[in-house]
């Protein structure tokens, strides 16, 4: 494994958890501003009716789709495993791709079973 994916290992996770923590707090504040603001804004002075409001549109306009791609980004950021997921997805694709495993002597493979079963014992 190349030493940028190591890197990448271990920061995307990290990166992870700052996006979703700042998509939901955006996605909060959306919603209050969609609920009590949309509705206090069309109301319109002077003929004392909730109507079509221009300021109100445009408001709208703008929140909607930026409320959508937060709400979106905050799905799929918990989707990005943990680091120890992603080290677990890693470890199993090379340890199950290795080639000429075969031609290995049997007391590495042995060891590293062993390794492998005390190491699940302390999870």
């Amino acid at each position: 494994m190349e030493l940028w994916q190591l890197w990448l290992l271990f920061t995307v996770p990290a990166i992870a958890i700052f996006v979703s923590v700042i998509s939901v707090s955006i996605v909060f504040i959306g919603t209050i501003l969609l609920l009590f603001l949309g509705s206090k804004l069309c109301y319109d002075k002077a003929s004392k009716q909730c109507d079509d409001v221009p300021e109100t549109k445009a408001l709208l306009k703008f929140l909607v789709p930026t409320y959508s791609v937060f709400c979106v980004i905050a799905l799929l950021s918990a989707l990005v495993p943990t680091k120890d997921d992603a080290m677990k997805i890693v470890g199993g694709y090379y340890i199950t791709n290795i080639e000429n495993i075969d031609n290995l002597p049997p007391n590495i493979v042995k060891a590293v079973n062993k390794f492998i079963e005390e190491y699940l014992e302390d999870e």
